[in-house]
C-alpha cells in the first residue's frame, strides 16, 4: 500500500508539473514551426585575420525536414546584403537536428567594431538573422607636411588604438594610389605596432605636384586592416624668374631677378644657380651677388637680382637654361638666347629728293661684336609683303662686304624710288652669318621739294643703341 501511495503520487506530481510547464508556454504563444527552419547559434571572428569569420548554422528537432541552405550574405550598416562564398560550399543540405559550421570568406576590416547582420537563406522554408559585431582593431594615421622645410618630403605618424585587440603589422604607406618604396621611409616593413603603439617616420616623396590638392594617405597592414588621413596639402609656392639679362658689355656676368608672389604660403631659401647649355653640359654658378652662402632667403612678395658670374663670351648666340634651387626643393627656370656674336645695327638712311634714283645707308658693327659682319645683300620690303633686293651696291656687296667690330660703313644704293613716295618700307641688311638689322620708314614725297629755298631736302633717320640686331628709329 505504502509502495502504491508512492508511485501514485509521482505519477500526480509529474502531471501536475506538465500542466504547469505546457500552460506557460501556452501563454507566451509560442508556436512549433510548420515548415523548415533554422537558427544561427554562433558567430566567431579572429583579429589576426579578418579575410574570414565563421558561423554555426542549427537545423533544430521540432524542424520539419531537412534545410536546403542555399546562401549566406552580410548585412551591412549602408542596408546593403553581400553574400559570400562559403566553406563548405552551398547549396548545403543540413539535416534535421544536425547542427554545422561555415567559413565565409568576406573581409570585415573595414567593418571591425561595426554593427553586421549575418543572413542565411533557405531554399523553402524560414531562413535565419544575427547580429554580430567584429573585434575593434583601429588605425588612426596623421600626416605633417612642412613647405617652408621642403617639399621632398613628409612625416607621419601611425597609432594603433588602445581599444584595438590585436597587434597590426604595418607593410605599406600609399600616397594618393602610389605605393611608396620602403627604401623611401625611415622605419623598416613590416613595422610592428600593439595596442596603444604608435611610429613616428618620414616618407621620402615629392609631393610638389599635389601642392593645393587634397591628397589621402592610406596605410595598410598585413592583417588586412586600413588607416587613412586626407587633407588639402599646402599651396604652391610661385617662384619664378622674371627676367634674365645678358649683357653684351660684360659676357663676364650675367643678372638673373627672382620673384616670389604674395600667394605663396612660405619663405624660399635659394642655394645654387646652374646654366644648360645646347649639348646638355650643365655649368655650375659658383660666385652670385648677393651670395648664396648662406642660402638667400626670399619671402613672399619679394623679388632679388642675382648677378651670377660666368664668362659667356663662347657661348653668344646660343640657347641656354638657366635653373634657380632652393633649399625646400622649389625650382625655377628660364631659356634663352645669349646676344648674338655680331650686333649690327643700321645708324643711319638719307633719302634725298633731289636725287630719288638712289638712298644712303649707314651700317655699324657694335664694339662688342666679337666677329666681323660680312655683308651679302640689302632688301626691301613693301607694305604688301613683296620684297625686293636692291641689285646695285657700292660698295659692292660681291664679295661679302667684311665690317669689322667697332666700324661703320655708308652703302650707296641704287633704287628708283619716285613711285614709292609716302610708302612705308622695311629696310634690311643681310649677313653671310644669318644676322640682320632692319627698321621701317616712311619715304619722303617729292611734291615738298622746293629748289628756290632750298639745294636738298634730307631724310635722316637715327638709330637707337643697337639690341641684338634690333633697330628702333626715330625720324629727325
Amino acid at each position: 500500500m505504502f509502495t502504491l501511495a508512492v508511485i501514485g503520487s509521482l505519477v500526480i506530481g509529474a502531471l501536475l508539473s506538465y500542466l504547469l510547464v505546457v500552460g506557460y508556454y501556452i501563454s507566451l504563444g509560442i508556436v512549433v514551426p510548420e515548415s523548415v527552419t533554422v537558427t544561427i547559434t554562433n558567430a566567431t571572428f579572429t583579429p589576426q585575420d579578418p579575410s574570414t569569420f565563421n558561423i554555426t548554422v542549427l537545423n533544430p528537432t521540432f524542424s520539419t525536414s531537412d534545410a536546403q541552405i542555399t546562401r549566406i550574405g552580410v548585412l551591412t550598416e549602408e542596408e546593403t546584403v553581400e553574400f559570400v562564398s562559403t566553406s563548405p560550399p552551398l547549396p548545403y543540405l543540413l539535416p534535421k537536428g544536425e547542427s554545422q559550421t561555415f567559413m565565409c570568406n568576406w573581409s570585415w576590416a573595414n567593418y571591425s567594431g561595426r554593427d553586421l547582420g549575418v543572413v542565411v537563406l533557405l531554399e523553402d522554408g524560414s531562413g535565419a538573422t544575427l547580429q554580430v559585431r567584429p573585434p575593434l582593431v583601429k588605425l588612426e594615421v596623421e600626416a605633417e607636411f612642412s613647405p617652408e622645410v621642403t617639399v621632398n618630403r613628409f612625416n607621419l605618424t601611425v597609432r594603433n588604438a588602445p581599444s584595438s585587440v590585436t597587434y597590426v603589422n604595418v607593410t605599406d604607406i600609399v600616397f594618393n594610389g602610389a605605393v611608396i618604396p620602403a627604401g623611401n621611409l625611415t622605419i623598416p616593413l613590416p613595422y610592428t605596432l600593439q595596442p596603444g603603439e604608435e611610429v613616428s617616420l618620414t616618407c621620402h616623396w615629392s609631393w610638389i605636384p599635389y601642392q593645393g590638392m587634397n591628397v589621402t594617405i592610406v596605410v595598410r597592414t598585413q592583417q588586412g586592416y586600413v588607416g587613412s588621413w586626407s587633407q588639402r596639402l599646402p599651396g604652391p609656392v610661385i617662384f619664378r624668374v622674371q627676367e634674365a639679362v645678358f649683357s653684351p658689355m660684360d659676357t663676364q656676368h650675367f643678372n638673373l631677378t627672382l620673384y616670389n608672389d604674395p600667394s605663396s604660403p612660405t619663405y624660399v631659401n635659394i642655394t645654387r644657380v646652374t646654366v644648360t647649355l645646347e649639348n646638355g653640359t650643365v655649368r655650375e654658378i659658383s660666385e652670385t651677388q648677393p651670395p648664396l652662402t648662406p642660402p638667400y632667403t626670399l619671402r613672399p612678395n619679394a623679388s632679388v637680382t642675382l648677378t651670377c658670374r660666368w664668362n659667356w663670351t663662347t657661348y653668344r648666340g646660343m640657347n641656354v637654361t638657366v635653373v634657380v634651387y632652393t633649399q625646400q626643393g622649389f625650382t625655377a627656370s628660364i631659356t634663352q638666347t645669349t646676344p648674338e656674336p655680331v650686333l649690327l645695327a643700321i645708324t643711319k638712311a638719307v633719302f634725298n629728293v633731289s636725287d630719288p634714283q638712289h638712298f644712303l645707308l649707314t651700317v655699324h658693327n657694335s664694339g662688342y661684336s666679337i666677329a666681323p659682319a660680312n655683308i651679302t645683300s640689302i632688301t626691301l620690303t613693301f607694305e604688301n609683303g613683296t620684297v625686293w633686293e636692291v641689285r646695285e651696291v657700292h660698295p659692292p656687296l660681291t664679295p661679302p662686304y667684311a665690317l669689322p667690330p667697332n666700324a661703320s660703313v655708308t652703302f650707296t644704293c641704287t633704287w628708283n624710288w619716285t613711285g614709292c613716295q609716302g610708302m612705308n618700307v622695311t629696310i634690311t641688311v643681310h649677313t653671310r652669318e644669318g644676322f640682320t638689322a632692319s627698321y621701317t620708314l616712311t619715304l619722303p614725297s617729292l611734291s615738298s621739294y622746293r629748289p628756290q629755298h632750298a639745294s636738298s631736302l634730307m631724310l635722316r633717320l637715327e638709330a637707337a643703341p643697337p639690341h641684338r640686331g634690333k633697330v628702333i628709329s626715330r625720324l629727325s
